[in-house]
């Protein structure tokens, strides 16, 4: 089954801030993300990504059913109204909160290598 879309525009810039920040750095921390809820998750980029803005307009996709899929694609970029500036990144966050242990729990995402035309 398709998934279904929701839809987010962060207006105080709260999302997007933080998201430019840790893009941007060479090491992030996350507060609170270690294996003790005390500790932090530092993580370590090979190289910082030239991240200057994240765009305030967000989508989410909720796959409810086990099996939920979308067909093979490419992104397209986005052009912001105001500033005239395209995207040139696709952001993709994974939130699971389904046990290991329950049915349709987990999935995979699978990048395509290329896109014939052709086809």
């Amino acid at each position: 089954a398709a998934p279904r879309r929701s839809y987010f525009c962060d207006v105080t810039g709260a999302v997007t801030r933080q998201l430019v920040d840790v893009l941007s750095h060479r090491y992030c921390e996350i507060p609170g993300s270690g294996a003790d809820p005390q500790e932090s998750l530092v993580c370590e980029a090979d190289t910082p990504l030239p991240c200057e803005i994240a765009y305030a307009y967000m989508r989410f996709l909720h796959y409810a059913e086990p099996d939920g899929y979308l067909a093979p694609h490419t992104d397209l970029a986005r052009t912001n109204p105001v500033t005239g500036r395209r995207s040139t990144h696709t952001f993709i966050l994974y939130l699971d909160g389904a046990a290991a242990d329950e049915p349709g729990c987990g999935g995979e995402t699978v990048l395509l290598e290329r896109l014939d035309i052709a086809s």
